[in-house]
């Protein structure tokens, strides 16, 4: 008689622990998420980097995030100085902007992909989306 247990699937260590997991993808810069993906990523505590500019940021951002403002003159120091952090190229990161037509985000993974991070996942709904669905939000300057 088999094990009842065989059958039940085994949690990987490795797998997101609430959802689909998000494998890296080097043939292209970033991957479009929603915001159910946006939350789950959240809960698992992943980064999650605000290409908005730091005036917006402080005004109200995902709480954690990190402030990457794409259209500010120390964007390639930023870039420079988060891969020096030594960081899995492979993890997901989140990055959003405003979402809707706003292309921040889109040019924020551009930049973090030519220095070889491959698993970018753009937050396509940005920061509105998070807010309209009454997910938390903090204010204040970046961390």
């Amino acid at each position: 008689m088999a094990p009842t247990s065989s059958t039940a699937p085994a949690a990987a260590p490795s797998a997101a622990p609430s959802g689909k997991a998000f494998a890296p993808h080097p043939d292209r810069a970033s991957v479009e998420i929603g915001t159910d993906d946006a939350e789950q990523l959240f809960r698992e505590k992943r980064l999650f980097l605000d290409a908005r500019r730091t005036t917006m940021y402080g005004d109200g951002h995902i709480p954690g995030a990190r402030s990457f403002p794409i259209w500010e003159s120390d964007i390639a120091d930023r870039v420079k100085a988060f891969y020096e952090e030594g960081l899995d190229q492979n993890a997901p990161i989140v990055i959003y902007c405003s979402g809707g037509d706003c292309e921040d985000s889109h040019m924020l993974a551009e930049k973090l992909y030519m220095v070889g991070f491959n698993n970018l996942l753009v937050y396509k709904d940005g920061f509105p989306g998070w807010q309209k669905r009454g997910l938390p939000a903090a204010k204040g300057p970046k961390p």
